[in-house]
């Protein structure tokens, strides 16, 4: 018995290592297109602001306000209309705002500046 214990706990293992490896690589492949891509300036309007957190109250214990916080913003390409969504840093998600116009700077995925029109 003990040894189907085990056996079930090293495929677990294996399983949590193999998909974190997995993601991993994911990360690093998109990092290195995103290095390889030129540089595009676009013009752009903010269609949406979010600021999710990395943890969620519940009841017993409600949302603490100093959680570490992940910061979006949905850009709709002009005239195209095609949606694009960044992830940014806290002090470049506080000089947006939404229905803001302007040239938005991508390298590949990866958000590099908004300037307002």
């Amino acid at each position: 018995m003990s040894w189907e214990i085990s056996h079930w706990w090293s495929l677990v293992v294996s399983l949590i290592l193999f998909l974190g490896w997995r993601q991993f690589l994911r990360q690093r492949r998109q990092r290195a297109e995103d290095d390889a891509a030129p540089l595009r300036t676009v013009t752009a309007e903010i269609a949406a602001l979010r600021a999710i957190p990395l943890a969620r109250g519940t009841r017993a214990q409600p949302m603490n306000p100093d959680l570490p916080v992940r910061y979006a913003a949905t850009f709709r390409l002009l005239p195209a209309g095609e949606n694009l969504i960044c992830r940014l840093s806290e002090a470049q998600y506080q000089t947006l705002a939404l229905g803001m116009t302007g040239r938005l700077q991508v390298q590949g995925s990866r958000f590099v500046s908004f300037v307002p029109a």
